[in-house]
């Protein structure tokens, strides 16, 4: 999933574009391989993480946790933690995406560029 999130991303684009990209293929990613990330959820929601691979995997995350960083720097981004920007700006969309997989449906372009705005406007400075 990592490697799908950051796929195409340049790192020399503002913080916005690059996590626009980010959310965009996180997106894709979720649509695409629907069973894996559902599978991937119940894993994460349980205890097993922290006790199997949770801090050898977040390595593979670390683009995001540095495009935030820069984000508090250059004054972009909220002065919080890393975390708390992630939950605010990340999390919302799965949860949408979650629904929608529910449902059968699959976020449209419209529904997405919303989410994406609404996410930046929650992390935003």
């Amino acid at each position: 999933m990592s490697e799908k999130m950051f796929q195409g991303v340049d790192h020399t684009r503002t913080v916005y574009e690059r996590f626009e990209a980010i959310i965009r293929n996180y997106v894709d990613f979720i649509q695409s391989y629907k069973e894996y990330f559902l599978f991937l959820e119940q894993i994460m929601n349980s205890p097993l993480p922290q006790k199997w691979c949770l801090e050898d995997t977040a390595s593979q995350f670390q683009p995001i946790f540095e495009m935030f960083d820069a984000g508090i720097r250059q004054g972009i981004l909220k002065k919080e933690d890393i975390n708390m920007l992630v939950v605010y700006s990340i999390l919302p969309i799965a949860e949408l995406l979650k629904a929608h997989l529910k449902n059968g449906s699959i976020l449209n372009s419209k529904q997405l560029d919303s989410a994406i705005k609404m996410s930046w406007e929650a992390i935003k400075a």
